[in-house]
């Protein structure tokens, strides 16, 4: 075997600075974030102390030429694990505040099964005005007959040759209303639902023209269906549509598509209210329960070098970023820990295939790979 060798650049630790970060404290000299709340006492290795901007290695079929983020929380190479759930959507906290129970026209109910929370009974809704709703379990999707049009309208997959997201506005502000108040209003409903939100996130202008110039309604063959278009795009059709995550102290919660699946928090908000709500598989952080030492980015590269070579079969492997961020995983019954994990964005590489984006986990305090 190869052995690689790993070139460390002499940049200073590349901090992501984000709202909301726990209590802790500038030092005078360096830009880095004190934990003044720490229990542990563990003593922080001093291979902490200069953290590369950028690593460079090359191995038999493992080459990493990554850029290394690291939110603040964890600049000083320890890490709070935390308790945690997801979130239940049950009829009791959406009656009244999505919907009225009098509006309802038909109803109809589906027993699922999900990787966490086991069994649970889908709830599905339909009303007067021609929305729906359905809930149970991780799962909330509301929907206007609006929210259908503008479906054919937005095109969010970056794979998809019509993608299309760069063509509606991050900055301007709609006719109706501004992008400020419907983000409060937005922000009103998570609040509600006591789901925490980061305060940064991605919001669209949805427009009447670019609405109507990007409409594009395809039947399931691909086929263009020009009838399915909405007869006219007026100033009233016109919303935002808001594309949140979270985290916890700056850091990141990244779901890894793992527990039954991909969290999402998508809500498009218009002049009368809400167009449309989808959240699915979404968490609530609790107490903090433990704090632990992390592997630096020279610690984790030897542990996925020795992990690849192993792998007799592998495909070329490229490893283009490594970023400290926060994973659920499943401690018991109904139960969640919310751990520092190293995720790796990568690009295998495959003769017959091509090529393919790949990300790896990481326990960034055990280095036990997260599949």
């Amino acid at each position: 075997m190869k052995r690689c060798q790993l070139y460390f650049l002499p940049f200073a630790v590349l901090l992501c600075v984000c709202a909301g970060c726990a209590t802790g404290r500038k030092t005078e000299d360096h830009n880095v974030f004190v934990l003044e709340d720490s229990e542990s006492g563990q003593k922080v290795s001093d291979k902490w102390e200069d953290i590369p901007e950028r690593v460079k290695g090359d191995y038999d079929k493992l080459t990493i030429d990554a850029d290394v983020v690291i939110p603040e929380i964890f600049a000083e190479g320890l890490g709070a694990i935390y308790n945690g759930e997801m979130v239940i959507f049950k009829e009791g906290d959406l009656k009244g505040l999505i919907f009225q129970e009098e509006d309802i026209k038909e109803e109809d109910l589906l027993d699922m099964d999900h990787d966490v929370i086991g069994s649970y009974t889908d709830q599905y809704y339909a009303f007067e005005d021609g929305s729906s709703i359905s809930f149970g379990g991780p799962y909330l999707q509301y929907a206007t007959p609006l929210a259908i049009h503008m479906a054919n309208c937005i095109r969010e997959d970056l794979e998809d040759p019509f993608y299309n997201m760069t063509v509606f506005s991050q900055a301007e502000d709609i006719a109706a209303l501004s992008r400020q108040e419907a983000a409060d209003a937005v922000q009103t409903l998570f609040g509600e639902l006591d789901i925490a939100v980061s305060s940064i996130y991605e919001c669209y202008a949805l427009d009447k023209d670019t609405l109507r110039e990007q409409e594009r309604a395809v039947d399931v063959d691909g086929n263009v269906v020009e009838e399915w278009k909405k007869d006219e795009w007026r100033a009233d059709d016109e919303g935002y549509l808001f594309k949140f995550h979270q985290e916890i102290s700056g850091a990141r919660i990244e779901d890894m598509q793992r527990l039954g699946g991909e969290t999402v928090m998508e809500i498009t908000y218009g002049a009368d209210g809400f167009i449309k709500i989808y959240l699915a598989n979404v968490y609530r952080v609790k107490e903090q329960k433990d704090e632990e030492r992390l592997l630096t980015p020279e610690e984790i590269t030897e542990v996925l070098e020795k992990e690849y070579y192993m792998l007799i079969d592998a495909s070329p492997l490229e490893v283009q970023t490594m970023s400290l961020c926060y994973c659920p995983v499943v401690a018991g019954i109904d139960q969640l820990e919310f751990r520092p994990v190293w995720k790796m964005d990568c690009v295998e590489r495959n003769d017959v295939i091509g090529e393919w984006k790949r990300q790896l986990f990481y326990d960034a305090a055990t280095g036990k790979e997260i599949l």
